[in-house]
């Protein structure tokens, strides 16, 4: 049944061959309790009904003690629950707090690509009083924090690379004052981008001229205009634009280079006036790069 060990000891009976005087005190003990069970304390409860006070469990305990012949004892130890059916059915269900659930699993989704985000970079992985982990902390707080900010767009993978990028270039700062404050430059440089490209990351807009389907078409049309044998191609095998351009446009191409020609390419792209142009551009001119092996 589960009993503690002080409980158990305090029912442990004494062995057979224990000498006569114990005995005599244990059938003294015997004589004084109402075999019959028709015996009442002083407060009216019987033998049956005494209740155990054992801090393990709340049960009530009743021994019942028989004496069939003058050789045998027996003992028994009865565990009834005092819990009452009608406390259960009454019992309050314990309070979900959805907000917490939500950004729990937030953060779990967040968390997974954030360890992805330039996995063979040595500056996420800094072993050196585990640098490498609060770096990536840092994006996630960046992002958890932006996507509670903002429901209407919330978290979307592609932006992990995008403040894994920023936050590089700032913790490298030659200041060593800006430098410490990369987390936070980060977060002011992400939301600025994003009020120019957030349509990308918006469902509702994807037809639109701002939304990932208007930009890959605009995409599209600047690619037929320069080279229309290599669009007609691509349509002639089956290839769907959408299958490379998404991540292009998502991720500002920063997971089409190494990272230091990246951050040249974002140079150029940010002192631009016209940024969508501009990697609109870009990304028709790979495409014409490779235009060789794509006819062939």
């Amino acid at each position: 049944v589960g009993l503690s060990d002080q409980m158990k000891e305090s029912l442990l009976l004494p062995d057979d061959d224990e000498d006569d005087e114990e005995d005599e005190g244990r059938a003294n003990m015997m004589d004084a309790i109402d075999l019959e069970g028709e015996g009442k304390d002083d407060d009216g409860v019987g033998p049956s009904q005494t209740t155990s006070n054992s801090p393990d469990a709340k049960f009530t305990h009743s021994i019942s003690i028989s004496n069939t012949t003058s050789e045998e004892e027996g003992v028994e130890l009865c565990r009834q629950s005092s819990d009452d059916g009608d406390n259960d059915a009454n019992a309050i269900p314990p309070v979900v707090d959805t907000d917490e659930e939500e950004n729990i699993i937030l953060l779990d989704e967040i968390r997974k690509d954030v360890i992805r985000t330039h996995p063979d970079l040595r500056f996420f992985l800094e072993p050196n009083e585990d640098l490498g982990q609060k770096r990536y902390a840092s994006l996630e707080r960046i992002l958890f924090v932006w996507a509670k900010l903002n429901k209407g767009v919330r978290y979307v993978q592609g932006m992990n690379e995008i403040v894994g990028t920023l936050y590089f270039v700032l913790a490298h700062d030659s200041n060593e004052d800006w430098a410490n404050q990369a987390e936070a430059d980060t977060y002011f440089l992400f939301n600025s981008l994003m009020v120019e490209m957030r349509d990308v990351f918006v469902p509702d807009l994807d037809e639109a001229d701002t939304g990932i389907h208007g930009r890959i078409s605009n995409m599209i049309t600047l690619l037929s205009l320069h080279d229309p044998e290599v669009r007609c191609h691509l349509d002639g095998v089956g290839i769907d634009p959408s299958f490379y351009s998404v991540r292009w446009l998502t991720t500002l191409l920063s997971r089409e280079f190494l990272l230091p020609d990246t951050i040249r390419l974002w140079d150029s792209m940010f002192a631009s006036t016209h940024k969508d142009n501009f990697l609109r551009y870009v990304s028709v001119t790979m495409v014409m790069a490779i235009r060789d092996k794509l006819l062939s």
